[in-house]
């Protein structure tokens, strides 16, 4: 079914054109059934907060579809539940009269109940969820720099971007994630300390707007912890500042997160220069080996931490499943643009169709991934906080697995998926997110050599016919297949492995004649991908 309502802009939703006119109730069946809706996830007091609704605007009450979807939120949202019960225009969709805070929480209900009812997936939820927060940001930018305009008279003519980090920057925010962000600006020229200044007071108010929680209901979470030195670095810095941080300083986890950077707000062009520059440190610079160190130190150590209740941060939970996904993504990534998506359904997809991972391992990441994020979202929901952990008591757990459409022995049932998929999630990062091949790549040089620097290289490593070599090679890595892919990434190491062979004129044509004769070669080039001791004994 499809979404009752299509966005002119998130926060003004407008009925479809097309939309049938309703017919009207008459002898309270549907009512009946709405109250068993509600009461199906929460069967204490669903109900009762869809008559709240109700009471607050009976006319809900002769649109079916309005009426389920109410119950629906009723049933598995205490906190939209209670909004809706003080404007419950907003299941209808906000207006321009109303506040930017009420705008914004007419999306989430708008996301929410397409999502509960079933007319979205999960990948289009976090894009909607992810798209009303670039809108309230981009407004508030306006407002920020309203408000200090008159202190700083350049913050009106200062460049000024938001980038999107973390889930925002990937388009797969939760019903409450942080919002990750930094800033970036540019100088008036002669004017770099006063630009500063008023970026800086741009950015603070900014946080201020967006986190500080109004009549009208709470703020958002808002980190900047992503940024350079953290807490004790700039809120906001120039692109020539950032650059020269990440060239100098940048760590293996910064690197990480700057998978998922994309521009949100304030001056677009600015915005787009800062993705071009997160994309040559990423793919261009590159991660080494005490960069993938630190990154799998600081999953260990958030891991041993994490409760067992936490879905997201513990053995088998939502982190599991990313940090498997980005580091084949940084290492293979930079071989391959197709690669260099910041979405993880997107990345599991694109790793799975370039031959990275195997169809059955895509399918289940993707299944894995679904199902713990749904799960996180009904936690979220229930209060609108931010929340990965699985509830203590009984009625709580319960409604939890009602809500994700376990109806029959629900907690039985639900904890027993559950532990299907964290089962599962493990499996697949300890032999994605480990693979000896992922070692052995980081560092190799992406660049390819002209055909002098090319025959050098080939006469030092001890190849009698350079141009024969360099010939068999060009044959190896030509074209856009996955083998010429996978070998381009491949020969640095493989050269070296040849160098050291008794012949490694005769070493490189048998590989040759191999990889392009054996009637197998896919699972060939397979093995050598994932397998580097068998690619060296090779």
């Amino acid at each position: 079914m499809p979404p009752r309502y299509a966005a002119t802009g998130v926060f003004s939703l407008k009925p479809v054109t097309d939309r049938p006119t309703p017919s009207p109730t008459t002898d309270g069946e549907d009512l009946e059934h709405a109250e068993a809706i509600a009461a199906a996830v929460d069967p204490v007091g669903g109900a009762e907060r869809l008559r709240a609704i109700l009471e607050a605007d009976p006319a809900i009450t002769g649109d079916s579809e309005l009426l389920h979807t109410a119950a629906a939120l009723a049933g598995a949202s205490r906190a939209l539940s209670k909004t809706l019960a003080i404007h419950p225009h907003l299941l209808r969709g906000a207006s321009q009269a109303d506040s930017l805070s009420l705008r914004f929480q007419a999306a989430l209900i708008a996301v929410a109940g397409d999502d509960l009812t079933g007319r979205i997936g999960l990948a289009e939820a976090t894009a909607r969820l992810s798209a009303a927060v670039d809108e309230l940001v981009a407004e508030t930018v306006a407002l920020a720099v309203q408000a200090v305009v008159e202190r700083h008279p350049l913050a009106s003519r200062v460049p000024f971007a938001v980038i999107a980090m973390g889930k925002w920057g990937a388009r797969e925010l939760n019903y409450h994630s942080d919002i990750d962000l930094l800033f970036v600006h540019e100088a008036v020229p002669g004017a770099e300390s006063e630009s500063r200044e008023a970026a800086l007071a741009v950015a603070s108010r900014l946080l201020n707007l967006l986190s500080a929680p109004t009549f009208d209901g709470p703020g958002l979470q808002v980190d900047v912890g992503l940024r350079p030195e953290g807490s004790a670095g700039p809120l906001s810095r120039s692109l020539e500042g950032y650059a020269s941080y990440y060239e100098r300083w940048g760590e293996g986890w910064e690197l990480q997160a700057l998978l998922k950077a994309r521009p949100a707000a304030g001056d677009t062009d600015l915005g787009h220069r800062f993705a071009s520059l997160a994309e040559r440190i990423v793919w261009e610079e590159g991660l080494d080996t005490e960069a993938l160190r630190n990154i799998r130190l600081i999953k260990a150590r958030a891991e041993e931490t994490a409760p067992p209740a936490d879905i997201k941060r513990s053995r088998g939970g939502i982190r599991d499943i990313e940090f498997s996904v980005q580091l084949l993504q940084l290492v293979h990534g930079r071989f391959d643009p197709d690669l260099r998506l910041p979405a993880t359904l997107d990345a599991i997809a694109a790793l799975e169709r370039h031959g990275y991972i195997d169809e059955d391992e895509a399918e289940r990441l993707a299944d894995a991934y679904r199902f713990l994020r749904d799960t996180e979202h009904r936690l979220q929901l229930w209060d609108l906080r931010q929340t990965h952990q699985l509830p203590d008591s009984e009625p709580a757990r319960e409604r939890l697995a009602r809500s994700l459409g376990f109806t029959t022995d629900p907690v039985t049932r639900f904890e027993g998926r559950l532990a299907d998929v964290r089962a599962e999630a493990r499996d697949l990062h300890e032999r994605l997110y480990f693979r000896p091949i992922l070692d052995s790549l980081v560092g190799v040089p992406t660049a390819r050599l002209d055909p002098d620097m090319a025959a050098l290289r080939l006469q030092a490593l001890g190849f009698a016919d350079a141009a024969a070599a360099a010939k068999a090679l060009e044959e190896l890595t030509a074209g856009l297949s996955r083998r010429s892919r996978v070998m381009h990434q491949m020969l640095p190491l493989m050269l070296d492995w040849l160098s050291v062979s008794p012949d490694p004129d005769l070493g490189l044509h048998q590989l040759r004649l191999l990889l392009t004769r054996a009637p197998d070669h896919a699972a060939l080039v397979r093995l050598l991908q994932t397998n580097p001791l068998a690619a060296e004994r090779l």
